[in-house]
């Protein structure tokens, strides 16, 4: 019956050390903090196992620390791994494509397809661009679908669009719209 005296604190301690470690994602510095106070010895091993399960599942489950969070929310992307991440460092207009071909919703495929194969026009593209009468964006279309043995020649390119635009801006970074394009399923 002694021990059960004896473990009561140390679940206590084990509690505590871990509630620490997962709100601060500190975990030497929660199991040494532990020691440096109770100097409980035979309470290291199971601070430490408490300690660690409680860093990984704060790890897994939540995005911030108590330490980071107040700067998340006014904005400010704190890393908390160690890896480089490349396209976080580049901005989309550091690596975007300018010279664009794009085509009017209007024009009809072969006229499009016509210009495609022609010698004078060099692209390698595999989306292209398609703009109303006021040369606003309404869709892409692919390469692959202007080069379909389905299409008949008096269709319009605009027929060709199946959704609409998804567009990232020039001050995003390729993360960002790396991260947008899986989320909305485009290649």
């Amino acid at each position: 019956m002694p021990s059960l005296g004896i473990s009561i604190p140390i679940a206590g301690l084990v509690g505590m050390a871990a509630m620490f470690t997962g709100a601060s994602r500190a975990l030497l510095a929660s199991i040494i903090f532990t020691f440096e106070v109770t100097h409980q010895p035979s309470g290291v091993l199971p601070v430490l196992a408490g300690c660690t399960s409680a860093y990984l599942v704060s790890a897994l489950l939540m995005q911030t620390s108590i330490m980071t969070e107040k700067l998340a929310r006014r904005g400010s992307h704190i890393r908390t791994d160690y890896t480089v991440d490349f396209l976080s460092q580049l901005l989309v207009q550091e690596v975007m494509t300018r010279e664009v071909m794009t085509l009017q919703g209007e024009e009809g495929v072969a006229a499009v397809q016509s210009r495609l194969f022609s010698e004078s026009t060099s692209t390698n593209h595999q989306c292209y661009p398609v703009l109303d009468q006021a040369n606003r964006l309404m869709g892409v279309v692919s390469y692959r679908q202007l080069v379909e043995h389905s299409l008949t020649p008096e269709m319009k390119i605009q027929e060709l669009i199946g959704r609409d635009p998804v567009v990232t801006h020039q001050d995003n970074t390729l993360r960002e719209a790396a991260d947008h394009m899986v989320r909305e399923g485009v290649g």
